[in-house]
């Protein structure tokens, strides 16, 4: 499956960098996650956000490769008691961020058979 990769500049002055991915939950996990990783390790330094349906939950061998580099899980959703719909983000993130819960009265379930992840980051002036 195809990423996106994104560089935004924030109304801050900050540059972003925003990574979309969706992995195939039938791909060895050598493959697809690996190369996620792989791809995603140069960001590590700046500001970056790494996110999608993982098709992994928050245990397995990609989240824990994410963790050892330094990444931090900002939020995440449950999809069939698994939390694989993930944000990641690099270190430089981890004060600014919050998971915020989903709006109550409205039927995520109607659209997708993913519920929405929603984080709020909010980073100061430069």
């Amino acid at each position: 499956r195809a990423g996106l990769h994104a560089v935004v500049k924030t109304d801050m002055g900050h540059t972003l960098h925003i990574f979309l991915a969706h992995l195939r939950p039938d791909s060895p996990i050598e493959n697809e996650a690996v190369a996620l990783t792989v791809i995603v390790h140069p960001y590590l330094s700046g500001p970056t956000i790494v996110m999608g349906d993982m098709n992994y939950d928050t245990t397995s061998y990609l989240a824990r490769t994410l963790s050892e580099d330094g990444w931090l899980l900002a939020a995440f959703g449950t999809v069939l008691y698994q939390e694989i719909d993930q944000i990641w983000v690099s270190p430089g993130l981890a004060e600014y961020y919050e998971q915020k819960p989903y709006p109550s009265g409205l039927c995520y379930s109607c659209a997708s058979d993913h519920g929405p992840v929603i984080a709020r980051i909010c980073m100061p002036g430069p």
